[in-house]
């Protein structure tokens, strides 16, 4: 949910670590085409803490990996490598951060949401995946939550071939649901901030900016706040340089097209966190969750500020 407000006290943006984001992002794809070809070599070298070679651990990791790989072509199958391959990476992640996590969530039909979360461990400029999970959850997921080799507790147990195929997923999974929109976050910013310093004046700046906003809520807020400023022209010249700011901190690297699909970022250092959000709201337009900050900075009190 986008905090315009933040924007006013936001904190610069910290040197970013570009290799870690291109290690998440090229884990995660690396991970699904080694699903794909059942590369258990592959798939454990982008791991931070893989089995290992010639253990009992090992066994398990290559024949859970068999599974994967023996119903890719199935509609579920398709639909979990659809979606790793979509999830967007982070960037502008702080330098000194020792992990950094993403969540995607994409509501492909009415209670049918497929949710990816991943996280990885960054040392030495390098990142390796530590966990992934991908789950569905809605009431017309029931069905298919639990579909072993792909989702639920039941992993582990025989998969159903029909239940993989099941024909009523055609209904449920809209075509092109996980087409994402590059740097979509980063570019709804820099939008803003040409808005919000543009010459455009009064209600007219005002309308168009509540069209980002994922609330009536919001929208009042951000007009009470204009109302109150003593000096309007201030109010939006903090606001054009927190939102430009706010675009080369810690964001998303892309966005989902499809509407109300969502993704969050997260990256930490020690106990201090930083995340920031994205929502494709029902027009179409990006809704930002701006660059967040909470825990102990050197050594002083708990400072942040949480975007919903």
């Amino acid at each position: 949910m986008l905090r315009l407000l933040v924007l006013l006290f936001v904190i610069p943006a910290a040197p970013a670590v570009s290799a870690a984001n291109d290690d998440l992002v090229a884990s995660i794809a690396t991970l699904a085409k080694a699903i794909e070809e059942g590369d258990a070599d592959a798939a454990a070298a982008i791991l931070a803490s893989p089995p290992r070679r010639e253990s009992a651990e090992w066994t398990v990791f290559e024949a859970r990996l068999s599974q994967l790989q023996a119903h890719k072509e199935t509609r579920l199958g398709r639909l979990f490598l659809a979606a790793l391959k979509s999830t967007p990476g982070a960037t502008g992640l702080p330098e000194n951060a020792k992990s950094v996590s993403v969540v995607a969530v994409w509501p492909l039909s009415d209670e049918f949401t497929i949710t990816v979360r991943a996280t990885s461990a960054i040392s030495d400029g390098k990142a390796l995946l530590s966990s992934i999970d991908v789950t569905l959850s809605g009431t017309k997921a029931v069905a298919f939550a639990s579909a072993a080799p792909y989702f639920g507790a039941s992993r582990a147990s025989s998969p159903d071939p029909e239940l993989l195929d099941d024909k009523r997923l055609d209904e449920l999974i809209p075509r092109d649901a996980f087409v994402v929109e590059r740097n979509g976050y980063e570019d709804c910013l820099n939008r803003l901030s040409t808005l919000a310093s543009g010459e455009v004046v009064g209600d007219a700046k005002l309308k168009e900016i509540t069209k980002y906003l994922s609330s009536e809520a919001e929208a009042k807020a951000l007009g009470d706040s204009l109302a109150a400023a003593k000096v309007p022209s201030a109010f939006w010249k903090s606001l054009a340089d927190g939102l430009s700011s706010a675009a080369i901190g810690l964001r998303p690297d892309s966005v989902p097209l499809l509407k109300g699909a969502s993704v969050a970022v997260a990256a930490k250092s020690g106990d201090v966190s930083t995340r920031a959000s994205a929502t494709r709201l029902t027009n179409g337009f990006v809704a930002p969750g701006l660059p967040a900050v909470s825990g102990r900075v050197g050594g002083g009190e708990e400072t942040g500020t949480e975007p919903d």
